[in-house]
């Protein structure tokens, strides 16, 4: 009983971890001066414009540098998404 209670405590922190790690990456948020910094500086970092079309065509304006990829086909870009870089994915 005791080692199904010390993995239950185990399994459960791992879970909890878990969810509070998913929770950080859904809230993370890089303001526009950062990115200025980020990509002035030395950082590998690639912009990944994910904007619908509607909202392009309202603004069409880019960010220098950016890949523009339409989210509904991101799925048959991810080649152009460099994995060994920080990348800041852009939408409206």
């Amino acid at each position: 009983m005791v080692v199904l209670g010390l993995l239950a405590i185990y399994l459960g922190s791992k879970f909890i971890q878990r969810q509070h790690f998913i929770r950080s990456l859904r809230m993370r948020r890089v303001e526009p001066e950062e990115v200025y910094e980020m990509m002035n500086s030395d950082a590998d970092v690639h912009v990944i414009d994910l904007r619908h079309g509607y909202d392009f065509d309202l603004l069409p304006k880019i960010i220098p540098t950016a890949v523009r990829v339409p989210m509904e086909s991101i799925d048959r870009h991810y080649h152009r998404i460099p994995p060994e870089s920080d990348v800041i994915l852009y939408c409206s």
